[in-house]
Formats: structure tokens, sequence, C-alpha cells
């Protein structure tokens, strides 16, 4: 009986941990990457969620060398969702320039017609 007993409490111990999330660290590490060379720092709204993504990345880490993998994995799918969307907006931010700028020069020769 006894040795059922611990063998149920070793059991419920080992599915209670989670696995270090590498995979998520390595995705939500490449979406800051990916926001950094979209230049998310150049724009105010876009660098608001790069800021928050490094943030989050970085508190995961640090969850994961405390060995608490289930922070770190929310914390990180947080990371890549923010990284994502700051990937977006630096992207948006950047073609809403590029279309002011040919409206722009639209106007220009259509003045000069």
């Amino acid at each position: 009986m006894r040795q059922a007993s611990f063998g149920l409490f070793a059991l419920l111990v080992g599915c209670a941990t989670t696995a270090p999330p590498v995979q998520q660290l390595t995705a939500a590490s490449a979406a800051v990457g990916a926001a950094q060379e979209a230049g998310a720092d150049r724009d105010a709204q876009a660098n608001a969620y790069l800021t928050k993504a490094r943030q989050e990345l970085d508190t995961a880490r640090a969850a994961m060398a405390a060995g608490d993998n289930e922070q770190a994995q929310g914390l990180l799918i947080r990371a890549r969702a923010d990284g994502a969307l700051a990937v977006s907006l630096a992207r948006e931010s950047r073609l809403r320039a590029q279309a002011e700028q040919t409206s722009r020069r639209a106007e220009a020769l259509r003045r000069n017609m």
C-alpha cells in the first residue's frame, strides 16, 4: 500500500511539473528580433509593444531560471504576441508614411499638368 501511495504521488508530481518552454522562448525571442528589425523602436505605438515584449521575455527567463515553467510559458506566449503586434504596427506606420509621400507626389504632378 505504501508503495502504491508513493507511486501515485510521484505520478501526480511528475504531471504537475511543466517542461521548460524552450520552443516558446525561441519563438518569443524571434518575434522581439523581428520587431526590432521592422523598426518598432521608431514608432511610438509599436515601441510600446516592443518594450512590453522585452519585459515579458526577461521576466520569463527569470521564471525559467527559478523553475516556474508554467509562468514562463504564459509570459512567453504574451511576449510573442506583443512582438508580432509591434512588427505589424511598425509596418503599418512605414506603409502609411509611404502612402502619404506618394499622395503628395501625385498631387504635385496634378498641379504641374
